[in-house]
């Protein structure tokens, strides 16, 4: 379990392979692809079909990987079910929180 590495086409291609969890536990590995991102490189492929169970840790280290190769203006193809996320868009809250002004007072039961 983990994330296997290999680059292809003389450092012309990365694919990376995440195997389990998508979580903090793939941080070292990650950012060092990141260290060692260059203009060398034109395409990256991560392969996260084989992903179990993915956890906001996880979501955030694959963007952080994406925003660094595509900061090179690699090509990324992510393959797998990992939910697309708009970080530009905040996100919505499930709860809604009302005013003061519009509670309505119940009366004590009993």
């Amino acid at each position: 379990m983990g994330m296997d590495i290999s680059y292809i086409l003389h450092g012309e291609g990365l694919q990376i392979t995440v195997d389990g969890n998508l979580d903090l536990t793939l941080t070292r590995p990650m950012l060092g692809v990141c260290a060692q991102v260059d203009d060398r490189l034109l395409v990256c492929v991560i392969d996260c079909s084989r992903v179990i169970r993915v956890f906001d840790s996880g979501r955030a280290l694959l963007m952080l990987l994406t925003q660094k190769l595509q900061a090179f203006e690699v090509k990324v193809i992510v393959i797998g079910d990992i939910p697309a996320v708009d970080y530009h868009v905040p996100p919505e809250s499930t709860l809604r929180t009302q005013s003061v002004n519009e509670r309505q007072e119940r009366p004590f039961p009993g």
